[in-house]
């Protein structure tokens, strides 16, 4: 085994596509989404952010959760709307169970490794 065969930051920054399930049948649809891993730059940044706010009074933990889905989101395929930061978070927002489904794929490091 090579040492590069252990490295993961790179793929998770790169991201991985993630298809998107219906949030009312759980069908899989034509939608991709690609999102960056736990061990990704993006994502260690935006979760210092997090903790950062989470300790100032009065921040509402659910909309720094939802900073950091944004955060990791790096696009997507399968829309009719080009992607952007304010639709992503608009679509998370009117779709938790879209939200939840990005939160669940993120975590998994197999996600994003190849072989």
């Amino acid at each position: 085994m090579k040492l590069d065969d252990l490295m993961t930051a790179g793929a998770h920054e790169e991201g991985a596509e993630m298809r998107v399930m219906h949030p009312a049948t759980g069908e899989a649809t034509d939608v991709y989404i690609r999102i960056k891993g736990v061990d990704s730059k993006t994502f260690r940044n935006a979760s210092l952010e997090f903790n950062r706010k989470r300790l100032e009074k009065g921040s509402d933990a659910d909309e720094l959760s939802l900073d950091l889905t944004v955060a990791i989101t790096a696009g997507w395929r399968g829309l009719d709307e080009e992607f952007s930061p304010a639709l992503a978070r608009k679509l998370y927002t009117d779709s938790p169970a879209i939200r939840a489904q990005v939160d669940d794929f993120f975590t998994k490091r197999r996600n994003f490794m190849k072989g």
